[in-house]
């Protein structure tokens, strides 16, 4: 008996009765035996001749079995120790690649090695479906936006599926929905009305022709990996996140202290003790804390700083 069948099978009573009895209902209905005494269970189906395996067989049919078995969804009782594995929502640009099933599978292995461990695993999927992306393919097809974007869901779910991860279908999440945006609107207002959400000019990578900006990751040789525009820097009005503001929280509340890289991004800005000479503008010096920052002989910047030309045409 597979373990996932087992896992199902032992749990116990809920809102809708017994499960034991619900469950043997349920291997009635997709023809599938309860257990025997030496621990394993047989399928009554159209199964490929004795001696031989039939992949695709295997693969069309116990997907449907977990399904109406519900063996991936979390029983939700608390009965037992509750796990939450997120994956990272795909970008629905078409169907899926090697490198979803790569990043995917190691998220699989987590969620059903927790779920052996006996935890009750909380494993939802979703798609990252909002963005200028989904607009630009939109244009170029000459179709809705939403047409393009759930049309490539509908493909990479069935893609999903054959995968056979261990996933809750139930709790499948698209960030485009209005009823998953108003809660990011929501939050976004709860930063904004305390302080914490502000605006500021930024340098941005953009690619002229698709009128987007562009990941690091993006750029490849100067070029928009999609188009193969060269790519500009543009300074862009943008949104951004106090997070700095509760930086030494953070490090204080660390059991372990960070990797460097880690300690770094936490850092917040604090003004320097004393005016720069030549600079009328505001200077801020990184350093995580003042203590920290005492002894130190030198401030860097990046070249593209609009402090920068202050420096230099003071011979400086």
């Amino acid at each position: 008996m597979s373990g996932a069948r087992r896992r199902a099978a032992s749990r116990g009573s809920g809102r809708y009765g017994s499960t034991d009895a619900v469950t043997e209902q349920k291997r009635a209905a997709v023809g599938v035996q309860p257990e025997t005494e030496t621990g394993t269970a047989t399928a009554v189906s159209a199964e490929p001749e004795e001696g031989t395996y039939s992949f695709t067989a295997m693969e069309a049919k116990w997907p449907q079995v977990w399904e109406d078995l519900k063996v991936f969804i979390p029983v939700d009782d608390g009965s037992r120790e509750r796990r939450y594995v997120l994956d990272m929502f795909p970008y629905p640009s078409g169907d899926l690649h090697m490198g979803h099933a790569e990043a995917f599978a190691m998220g699989d292995v987590v969620a059903r090695y927790l779920r052996q461990k006996g935890f009750d695993v909380l494993h939802p999927i979703g798609w990252d479906s909002f963005g200028l992306p989904a607009e630009n393919a939109a244009i170029k097809r000459n179709a809705h936006p939403s047409e393009w974007t759930y049309a490539n869901i509908e493909t990479q779910a069935a893609s999903f599926k054959r995968y056979a991860i261990s996933a809750d279908w139930s709790r499948r999440l698209h960030t485009s929905d209005p009823g998953y945006y108003r809660w990011t609107q929501w939050l976004f207002k709860r930063f904004y009305e305390r302080g914490l959400a502000y605006r500021k000019n930024s340098p941005v990578n953009w690619c002229p022709k698709d009128q987007t900006v562009l990941a690091n990751e993006q750029v490849v040789n100067g070029a928009c990996e999609r188009c193969g525009t060269t790519v500009t820097k543009k300074s862009l009005n943008q949104w951004y996140f106090k997070i700095t503001d509760y930086a030494d929280r953070l490090l204080d509340d660390m059991e372990q202290p960070p990797r460097p890289l880690a300690r770094a991004r936490l850092g917040h800005a604090e003004e320097l003790d004393r005016p720069v000479r030549g600079c009328a503008r505001e200077l801020c010096d990184r350093g995580r804390r003042r203590q920290a920052r005492q002894g130190r002989h030198g401030l860097h910047h990046p070249p593209r700083h609009p402090v920068r030309g202050n420096l230099l045409r003071g011979g400086r």
